[in-house]
């Protein structure tokens, strides 16, 4: 009788054991690997608000094109409704991203400068920059816009360092 009982309860510990397994497993695989920066209008000021997205990729090259897909598409509707948007311009493209040793080196279309309005082009820049400099591994990125290094950025000239390289951990306020 003990042993019926002992084997009972082994067989039941390991079927729960598998299905926390399994659960586990299908929770991990809808978890977001990724944060974006979005921006909030904070009617005097603009501010970055991190927000996670999945992205399936096999490397950290194709992470970071997710990344940038990701701020292209913008928020979702629960995020807009939190007042969350996206300054990239929904015709950019992404012409080229390579990561050369720590340095993330993109290009994009000439869509990314146009536009209008300074606060527009900081937002976009930063939200660029602080999302691609997530992952541990990067450490400097350098724009290019059309192949060319940029160092002003848009009609408005804003003056950007080529690489940038993030100085703080607080998040910019514009």
């Amino acid at each position: 009788m003990a042993r019926v009982v002992l084997r009972l309860s082994t067989v039941a510990l390991l079927l729960l054991l598998l299905i926390v397994t399994f659960l586990s497993v299908r929770t991990a695989r809808r978890l977001p690997n990724l944060i974006i920066y979005l921006v909030k209008d904070n009617d005097t000021s603009f501010t970055l608000e991190p927000v996670g997205r999945k992205v399936n990729a096999s490397s950290l090259e194709e992470k970071l094109r997710g990344a940038i897909q990701a701020l292209q598409d913008g928020p979702t509707g629960a995020e807009k409704a939190k007042g969350l948007s996206t300054t990239f311009p929904p015709d950019m493209k992404l012409n080229r991203l390579e990561l050369v040793g720590s340095e993330v080196r993109v290009d994009l279309s000439t869509e990314f400068e146009q536009g209008g309005g300074s606060a527009l082009m900081v937002g976009r820049l930063n939200q660029l920059f602080y999302t691609l400099d997530q992952p541990k591994e990067v450490k400097d990125i350098s724009l290019f816009i059309d192949g060319l290094r940029v160092t002003a950025f848009s009609q408005q000239g804003i003056m950007i360092a080529s690489p940038w390289s993030r100085k703080s951990e607080a998040l910019p306020v514009w």
